[in-house]
Parts: C-alpha cells; sequence; structure tokens
C-alpha cells in the first residue's frame, strides 16, 4: 500500500465527523502511556460514499461489527473513552480496505473497557484480525470470500459465498457455522479453533493443534492433517 495516497477516515469529536485526503507521512503523537478516563463517548460518521470499503484488517484489541446491507449508505459508530479518541487510527485505503488499530506511533493506551466500532458497508470480501479483539459479519453476500486470524482474537461470520478460504494461523477462534459456501479451502496452523459450513468440497490442510469442525456433510478427503487437531464432520 502506498501511504502518500492513503486516505483516512478520521472520527471527529462529541458526535462530529470529518472525512479527509491525507498526504505525506502520519504525524507523530505523544508518546506516553495513556489510561482510558471511564466517560464514555459514542462517536459518528455517517453517509461515507468515498472509498467504497470492500475489505476490514484489525490490527489492535478492538471489538469490530460489520453489518453488510447494498441498500443501506456505509456509516459507523465507535464507544470509546473520551481521551482516548485521538489514540486510535481508522483508515481506508485506495483499494478499500479499512483498517482499524491504535495508533502505533503512540505508546501502550489503556481503555477503561474495550472500545467497540459499528460498521455498515454494501459489500465485504474479506475480514482479517490481527489482534486479541472480536470481530463479527454479518450479511455477507460474494462470490469470493477470505478470512485470516493471526493473532488470539475471534471472528464470526454469517451470510453466504460461493468460496471460502480461510487460513488460522494462531490461537483464534473462527466461527463460520452461520456462512454457507459451495467450496472451502481452509488452512489450520494454529491452536485456534475453526468451524465452516461448506454444501459441496473441502480442501486444504490442519497441521496446528485447534480442531476443525465442518458441517454442510462434504467429503473432507482432500484435507490433509499432520497435528493434534481433530477434523470432525456433522
Amino acid at each position: 500500500m502506498n501511504a502518500q495516497r492513503a486516505r483516512r477516515a478520521r472520527f471527529g469529536m462529541a458526535g462530529t465527523t470529518l472525512l479527509t485526503a491525507t498526504i505525506g507521512a502520519a504525524v507523530l503523537g505523544a508518546c506516553s502511556d495513556q489510561d482510558g478516563s471511564g466517560d464514555l463517548i459514542t462517536v459518528t460518521m455517517s453517509d461515507i460514499v468515498d472509498p467504497e470499503m470492500t475489505a476490514l484488517t484489525v490490527t489492535s484489541d478492538i471489538d469490530v461489527d460489520v453489518i453488510v446491507d447494498a441498500t443501506q449508505p456505509q456509516s459507523a459508530s465507535l464507544r470509546i473513552d473520551d481521551n482516548l479518541l485521538d489514540d486510535i487510527d481508522i483508515w481506508i485505503d485506495d483499494d478499500g480496505e479499512l483498517f482499524v488499530g491504535w495508533d502505533t506511533y503512540k505508546a501502550e493506551v489503556e481503555p477503561s473497557e474495550q472500545p467497540k466500532l459499528t460498521i455498515h458497508v454494501q459489500r465485504l470480501d474479506s475480514v482479517e484480525n490481527r489482534s486479541e479483539g472480536t470481530v463479527t459479519v454479518a450479511g455477507v453476500d460474494e462470490h469470493d470470500f477470505s478470512v485470516t486470524s493471526v493473532d488470539d482474537g475471534a471472528i464470526k461470520v454469517q451470510g453466504r459465498a460461493t468460496s471460502v478460504d480461510v487460513d488460522v494461523a494462531d490461537d483464534g477462534d473462527v466461527d463460520l457455522e452461520g456462512l454457507v459456501a459451495s467450496a472451502v479451502d481452509l488452512k489450520n496452523t494454529g491452536d485456534g479453533s475453526l468451524s465452516i459450513q461448506a454444501t459441496q468440497t473441502v480442501t486444504g490442510e490442519v497441521s496446528g493443534d485447534g480442531d476443525v469442525r465442518v458441517l454442510g456433510g462434504p467429503a473432507t478427503d482432500q484435507v490433509q492433517r499432520d497435528g493434534d487437531g481433530d477434523l470432525v464432520t456433522g
């Protein structure tokens, strides 16, 4: 991704919203530990026209709920300690990928409770969780959809897709029982659990200690197994 071309969507104070195009490097913030005040606020961004959000990557311990509805405009709301609003970084790159995390130029933050971001998008074709937070997605309707978990957080997705690629590389739990797919290609190399639903085929590998549950009745003989995790059907 070219940082010079990235568009950043930032939440404003006291419920106001701001959408800007940022050119150049990020401005360095104060490098000091920050505890949440305990005074929670909810800020909103409505009618986000440009760019279209089609993918999500969560890089810090923030809970994210995504509602996919092609008939509704893009919007978002964030619940967070009032004194930590400037420490969170929410931005969209030119490819439509939304990144959510704490500002990496600042030191550790300790919120009084886990921040919660709720997003309404018109379509979504991938989700990646690199955090210990929980990501939930409802309303997926795609030909191809991908899910990646590389930390201890949880992912839960509901909807439908023709083809699903899922990669679990750490201790995170991934629940795709509500995502009905014709074909699933899976890779579970970590200790986290994975559950999927496929109506036709399942391929891939299970080489970690995490268990994989397969619903929908597909054959599983094309899944290579080389680990202590169980592959359970039904």
